[in-house]
């Protein structure tokens, strides 16, 4: 698994694309779901907070939330599965943590409007990515567009390893929280590691 996790971490650091570039901001988890707890964690979110998410979804996102004691928040979605921009909006008040909104098949989750309005008010924006590594808007790759990004390695994505997960940090003021977090965790072990790979084959 490590060394698939290598392989895949690689493929992304040598990517010519700019989102990709910078592989010290590349930080690599045992699963998406883990990645976005930490991430919340890392960034004080807790029981007196709440995020708003996507009410197209999977579980991996709202395991994530709930983990932290944090309220769900579920918006709308359009037609074309992008979270509805006006509910969003409407669902932010005093308590709101952080909004994450969700990529879905290559479309970017919220308008760039929508997203710079929600960075203005300082709110923690975190882009789902799992299903849409490697999808570009305007020329632009998803998941340079929130504060931070995450990704999907799992064995129904893209690119997969089977297990995995991958975050990006494109706003370096929630960097240090995130690395300190980061090398905080305990490594997964060599037998559960071979145990997976060979699940996977």
């Amino acid at each position: 698994q490590k060394l698939l996790n290598s392989f895949v971490s690689n493929f992304f650091y040598k990517s010519k694309s700019q989102l990709y570039k910078q592989k010290e901001k590349l930080l690599k988890y045992e699963s998406a779901r883990s990645a976005l707890y930490n991430c919340l964690i890392a960034n004080d979110v807790g029981i007196k907070d709440e995020i708003i998410v996507s009410s197209f979804t999977c579980d991996a996102v709202t395991f994530a939330v709930k983990r932290t004691g944090a309220k769900i928040v579920y918006v709308d979605i359009n037609d074309d599965l992008t979270m509805n921009d006006s509910e969003v909006l409407n669902a932010i008040n005093v308590k709101t943590k952080a909004i994450i909104f969700q990529n879905t098949f290559g479309r970017l989750g919220l308008k760039k409007q929508t997203i710079d309005k929600i960075k203005a008010k300082k709110i923690f924006l975190i882009e789902d990515c799992a299903l849409s590594i490697g999808s570009k808007i305007d020329n632009i790759n998803l998941g340079s567009f929130g504060d931070i990004s995450f990704f999907s390695l799992e064995v129904s994505k893209t690119i997969t390893i089977g297990w995995g997960g991958l975050v990006k940090i494109n706003n370096k003021l929630y960097k240090n929280k995130m690395i300190s977090r980061y090398f905080s965790l305990r490594q997964i072990s060599v037998f559960a590691d071979s145990r997976r790979f060979i699940q996977l084959w």
